[in-house]
């Protein structure tokens, strides 16, 4: 009786427990059909279907955009069979990676062959693009990272290439918090955000994700416009010096023309002005040698061969075979006159002036 009694109780219980636990599956596969199908809403379709169908019902955590070598790809983190699924797909919703914690698959289909997702780091050692370690950062992402994580646990680490900028993702374990910051080759921060961890990352983390990235844009649109702007001033202020350094060349180059004129102008004047004094000099000396050649001419010494007859018998008679010095011809009040010394015998010179016609006129010791 007491078993008969256990049968019909047991069975309803059961019976009880697994549509509790349907329902319960069933509220869990409805709830998370509705966050995927929010988290999905801006990818293209392909995408959407690809990764509807690989989580099995399951919730989708993440979906990052990203770009690899100018090729845009999608990133989504899921859990399946009690594991993190890790996939990359194409914008077609092909599946180009995949890592589920235990397999690494993660290639890229192109043209030339598939080729591994793989980068080279600063040491020029392939490194998986999905799987870096902090030491495999250069110094200063490194630093960075390490300074934004503190004392708490940097769980992974992605790279990514954004607009042709490297760029680390990294995410970092806090206090129940995940907490991504992406840090640049120089290790300048480019974002970071906190979000609930895991099943707690609701729609009110997402709108806190999406306020803090669009404020990181607006921030970095005003340090392009401001970086902008402080270029236009320089690029002004360049012009402004180049313009007035053209002028004071011009100033300079046209007062030099000026000097150099002034001088050339001074110097011909100078030139003229002694080229007159010169003409004049010459004209006053030529006027002045006419005057004393005719003077010359009618004045002026002579020889003895040269006298009148009278005169120069007149000094014959004088000198009484004395010595005659120079004899020169002269005009006096209209008369032309002859002077000469004549040695007498006593050693003094006797100065004799003797007239045209043989007068002698004077006779002085």
């Amino acid at each position: 009786m007491t078993r008969i009694t256990y049968k019909r109780v047991a069975v309803p219980t059961l019976l009880a427990a697994c549509a509790l636990f349907t329902g319960s599956a069933a509220a869990m596969d409805a709830d998370a059909a509705d966050k995927n199908d929010k988290k999905l809403d801006n990818v293209p379709a392909k995408v959407k279907e690809t990764l509807l169908k690989e989580s099995q019902g399951r919730e989708i955590r993440e979906v990052d955009r990203d770009t690899i070598d100018g090729r845009v790809v999608y990133r989504a983190k899921l859990q399946r069979d009690g594991k993190d699924l890790k996939l990359t797909l194409d914008e077609k919703g092909n599946v180009i990676g995949r890592n589920d914690g235990d397999v690494h698959d993660e290639k890229v289909a192109g043209t030339d062959g598939d080729r591994d997702l793989k980068d080279k780091d600063r040491d020029g050692k392939n490194v998986d693009a999905k799987a870096m370690t902090i030491d495999a950062l250069p110094a200063k992402a490194k630093a960075a990272l390490k300074k934004e994580a503190g004392a708490h646990e940097i769980v992974d680490i992605d790279r990514s290439t954004d607009d042709g900028r490297t760029v680390y993702k990294a995410r970092i374990k806090q206090d129940g918090l995940d907490r991504r910051v992406s840090v640049d080759e120089d290790g300048n921060v480019v974002s970071g955000a906190n979000r609930k961890d895991h099943d707690g990352d609701d729609r009110g983390a997402k709108v806190d994700r999406d306020a803090r990235s669009d404020s990181n844009a607006k921030d970095e649109g005003k340090d392009f416009d401001r970086q902008a702007k402080d270029a236009k001033k320089d690029s002004d202020r360049d012009v402004e010096h180049a313009k007035a350094k053209a002028e004071r060349d011009v100033d300079l180059a046209k007062a030099k023309s000026e000097r150099d004129l002034d001088k050339s102008k001074a110097e011909a004047e100078a030139k003229a002005e002694k080229a007159k004094a010169d003409a004049e000099f010459a004209k006053k000396t030529a006027k002045d040698d006419g005057k004393d050649a005719k003077r010359e001419a009618k004045n002026g010494t002579v020889t003895m061969d040269q006298l009148p007859a009278a005169v120069k018998a007149a000094f014959m008679k004088e000198a009484n075979g004395q010595q005659i010095g120079d004899i020169d011809r002269d005009t006096e009040d209209g008369r032309v006159v002859y002077k000469a010394k004549v040695r007498v015998p006593d050693g003094k010179d006797r100065k004799i002036k003797i007239l045209a016609d043989g007068s002698v006129v004077s006779k002085k010791d």
